[in-house]
């Protein structure tokens, strides 16, 4: 019997050394069997499903079936290496070993195929990826990476001082240097990089974080608690954020800048089962025996109802359908566990795959999507009756052109680092003369963008500051060569826009935030880091963070207010505007918006997702009958749109435009099949979108049909609100006035130290969920993020083998609750058949995290959440889970390991998780 310190009592029965079954403190018993190996046969859950697993007579893993009956079989080789893995749907995986049981090879369901080279010592030497340039790796004598070189001649270097096995230089491939410096115990303590400005790190008792510097001299600060867990910051201002914990480590309280603090309960398994807002409105949470959210249920603090979700699970434990007040989801998986329809509302969206598990066709939408692949690499795009949209790629793997039958071409060039520096567009038109788009982007030793040349928009040039945020922006149109409109801004020590400037500048005429001629705008902030006034604009917030009210003021005019209404759950449901119109806006289990009405005409926009995309818009008038539908389509596996399609269902007519985005995949233009441009957008940074229409007369009988084209995407994962000029941002609603958000982000201080902030540079990076910025570039993003994983050593103290410690199912359990760890602390432990294969599972669970968009960012380090389809993992907090987090540092040569991590850990970041 095990009990807690508050009193929870945890019974296990045991045959000898082997566990056979265990009762939580809530009465919920799991039951095991094993073989004469002492190998764990069948796992039967509180609920009955039993999960079973076979093997050989050698003792090495050969199949593993769920409750619905699925099953993954493993093959080995003599080594007991593993070489193939057949999933439910009959899709198969192929690796070979050396002699010393390195990976030699893996091969997808595809047939594609990398290929991997080792030294005598068992160094990674070279690595030939199925698409893309090949890498090889060079090491001294200590075993140190020293050089990495790719198939294009790009180098990278590292460099050593004395025998330390942390780099002190890193020469990257343009020549440019970046500099780190270590304390004894071997901690990052400096960054110096490529342009020379300077991020400092200082560290206290067992190694762990205690400041940081960033580059222009602001400093945050780490605390910890007596028992070593995190426990909150201060930020430069002195502000703190700070959280409380209870008797058995878990957060029982967070406190925000501004003191609002939300409070939160556990059951005896240890799940929340209440948490309480700021405002006293609470949410209390209902579990099943597994331990599977199964209801969330909201009150005022009048303990009146306010809101409830409620949710079901598949023998697979797989969420199979999700109801609230506005909405129903109803999911249905493949054996293997893709997703083959989701039913919102009675509208199903549908996909169809190929053998190696890629997306194929998509039914639901107004118009139907095929897509046809070659390896990785998507090489078609069907969209209806439209001519296909065919894809070409360069040797290193990156897009060079798209372009239709009809005439439409966009060609990409790229740098040698894969940074995308000129696209042209209409190529087909170019020849007569008639409407090219040339663009090219120019980039720091930073890899940051410095200047764009447009030739319909001018040149723009962008100056940063050592944090890398925009300080100027200067404007010129080709036709204008003395005088260049310039922006200019300043932050303060957190990183908030304070200060915008405006005006003109002539040749040698450089002005600054000084210069009495500019227009100059204050922003002023409260304790939370919000806006509270800036230009014309003042905001007024509730006890939870969120703007109730927006008052704009002009001279000779009266104020005008606009009332924003919010949920329990933080999402805005009216918007009464200085007009009187007044608009609803519902949602879906998940947090997408399905719907928004005006309620003075009853008209409605509808919505369907993909994912978290919105794949399509619908107006419908107040007697239900469809208007016009506007359909988006995006590069796979991204928020970067490629297409749409609008259709006038009076008439049935529709017209295809493709979406040119720019380097951060915020739309440019639209054409025409043909290549004709019919709409071009301006983003202006943190501010409001210009478009520029053409009126096209095709002389059709339908007025509608010769209407002017729009488009409502903006920064990726935006759409625009034309009622109210907001950017509805899934997770949020972004203020293009404030440059905030209007509401606190959901995950808190892990989306980063400005809870309301939008991204520090937002020609460099973006937020598509509405939670953490990232880099704009997806493809890049993820290519250098797979190139890391290559290059990741696992790290050589305690860390490499705290979590794979565990012999047996069983002290896996108990080293994650704490018992038998070396410093007595619970340390999420891998099941044995896990931990014998981390090093390599690791990766390929990072690899899967990167595809599927489950990285995030914070203090230095990377971190991906990876769920393992064919069931549990390991331990965490004495709970089995099938997820895993993987840590990877941004050091020169980055350190990666990785842990079982529990359902509460990923839905912090990945709130849809159930």
């Amino acid at each position: 019997m095990i009990v807690d310190d508050e009193g929870h009592q945890t019974t296990q029965q045991w045959q000898g050394d082997l566990l056979v079954s265990e009762t939580n403190a809530a009465g919920e018993t799991t039951a095991y069997t094993h073989d004469d190996w002492g190998n764990v046969t069948s796992v039967t859950l509180p609920d009955g499903t039993v999960h079973t697993y076979t093997y050989n007579d050698t003792g090495w893993l050969t199949g593993y079936m769920n409750p619905a009956g699925a099953s993954w079989l493993y093959e080995h080789n003599r080594q007991g290496d593993v070489t193939k893995i057949t999933d439910p749907d009959g899709r198969s995986w192929q690796y070979t070993y050396t002699r010393s049981g390195l990976r030699e090879s893996a091969m997808g369901p595809d047939g594609s195929t990398t290929r991997y080279q080792y030294n005598a010592r068992g160094q990674l030497t070279r690595i030939e990826p199925a698409t893309g340039y090949g890498m090889t790796f060079h090491y001294d004598a200590l075993d140190r990476l020293i050089k990495r070189e790719s198939d294009n001649k790009q180098v990278r270097r590292w460099c050593y001082d004395g025998k330390h096995s942390q780099p002190s230089q890193v020469i990257y491939e343009d020549g440019t240097t970046a500099r780190f410096s270590y304390d004894i115990e071997g901690n990052l303590t400096e960054v110096t990089d490529a342009l020379g400005h300077t991020r400092k790190f200082e560290y206290g008792a067992f190694d762990r974080l205690r400041a940081v510097t960033d580059a222009l001299g602001a400093t945050t600060r780490y605390h910890y608690n007596p028992e070593g867990e995190f426990a909150g910051v201060t930020n430069s201002k002195g502000d703190q954020w700070l959280y409380e914990f209870d008797a058995l480590g878990r957060i029982a309280s967070e406190r925000h800048y501004d003191g609002r603090k939300e409070s939160f309960s556990y059951d005896p398994a240890g799940r929340m089962v209440q948490r309480v807002k700021p405002d006293g409105h609470r949410f209390d949470y209902q579990y099943d025996v597994c331990g599977r959210l199964l209801e969330a249920q909201s009150f005022d603090h009048h303990d009146d109802p306010t809101g409830k979700s409620w949710y079901e699970y598949d023998e697979a434990a797989r969420l199979k359908y999700a109801e609230n007040g506005d909405a129903w989801v109803e999911m249905a998986y493949s054996p293997a566990g893709l997703l083959l329809s989701e039913n919102l509302n009675g509208t199903p969206v549908t996909h169809e795959y190929d053998a190696a598990g890629r997306r194929t066709a998509m039914n639901g939408t107004q118009t139907a999507r095929a897509y046809q692949w070659q390896q990785q690499q998507l090489m078609q795009l069907h969209m209806g009756e439209h001519d296909p949209l065919k894809f070409a790629y360069h040797a290193s793997g990156q897009e060079s052109s798209r372009t239709s039958e009809a005439g439409f071409g966009l060609f990409h060039d790229w740098s040698a680092t894969g940074l995308l520096t000129r696209q042209s567009l209409g190529a087909g038109y170019a020849q007569a003369g008639r409407g090219t788009v040339l663009r090219q982007y120019q980039y720091d030793a930073l890899d940051q963008l410095t200047g764009i040349e447009d030739k319909r928009r001018g040149h723009t040039e962008f100056t940063l500051n050592p944090n890398g945020q925009i300080s100027a922006v200067r404007q010129r149109k080709s036709w204008e060569t003395k005088a260049s409109f310039v922006q200019l801004f300043g932050y303060d020590s957190e990183l908030n826009l304070n200060e915008t400037g405006t005006g003109s500048e002539y040749s040698g005429n450089v002005v600054s935030m000084a210069d009495e001629r500019l227009k100059r705008q204050q922003r002023d902030y409260d304790k939370a880091g919000r806006v509270v006034e800036t230009g014309r604009f003042k905001y007024v917030y509730d006890e939870c963070g969120r703007v109730t009210l927006k008052t704009e003021t002009k001279d000779g005019f009266r104020p005008q207010t606009t009332r924003f209404i919010w949920n329990d759950e933080d999402r805005l449901t009216h918007i009464e505007l200085p007009d009187g119109r007044r608009y609803r806006y519902r949602y879906d289990p998940f947090g997408r918006r399905i719907a928004k009405e005006c309620e003075r005409t009853q008209q409605q926009t509808h919505y369907l997702w993909d994912g978290n995309t919105v794949v399509q818009q619908s107006k419908i008038t107040a007697d239900g009958t469809a208007l016009s539908s506007t359909e988006y389509l995006y590069e796979p596996d991204t928020f970067r749109p490629l297409a749409q399609i609008t259709t006038d269902h009076d008439s049935g007519r529709e017209r295809l435009h493709y979406i040119v985005t720019d380097h951060a995949g915020t739309p440019q233009e639209l054409c025409t099949p043909d290549g004709e441009i019919q709409w071009q957008g301006d983003q202006h940074l943190w501010g409001k979108y210009q478009q520029q229409r053409t009126q096209v007369n095709r002389g059709y009988l339908e007025e509608v049909a010769n209407d002017a084209i729009t488009c409502d995407l903006r920064y990726q994962g935006q759409i625009e609100d034309t009622e109210s000029g907001l950017y509805y941002n899934l997770n949020r609603y972004y203020d293009a006035d404030s440059g905030q958000y209007l509401s606190p982000d959901p995950i808190g201080f892990s989306g980063g130290i400005r809870p309301q902030g939008y991204v520090g540079n937002p020609v460099g990076f973006v937020d598509p969920l509405g939670l953490v910025g990232e880099s704009h570039d997806g493809y890049h993003n993820r290519k250098s993020l797979r190139t890391d994983v290559y290059n990741a050593q696992r790290p050589g103290d305690y860390h490499a083998v705290k979590h794979i410690q565990a012999k047996t199912p069983e002290e896996a359990q108990s080293l994650s609750l704490g018992k038998g760890a070396r410093k007595g602390d619970p340390e999420a432990s891998y099941l044995p058949e896990y931990a014998k294969q981390v090093a390599g599972f690791e990766k390929q669970a990072a690899y899967d995290a990167i595809r599927n968009g489950n990285v995030f960012e914070h203090g230095g380090t990377r971190f991906m959440f990876y769920k393992n389809p064919t069931g549990p993992v390991g331990y965490n907090g004495g709970q089995l889970t099938d997820w895993v987090r993987i840590e990877m540092t941004k050091t020169g040569v980055p350190v990666i390991h990785s842990f079982p991590a529990s359902l509460a850990q990923v839905r912090k970041y990945i709130p849809s998780v159930r």
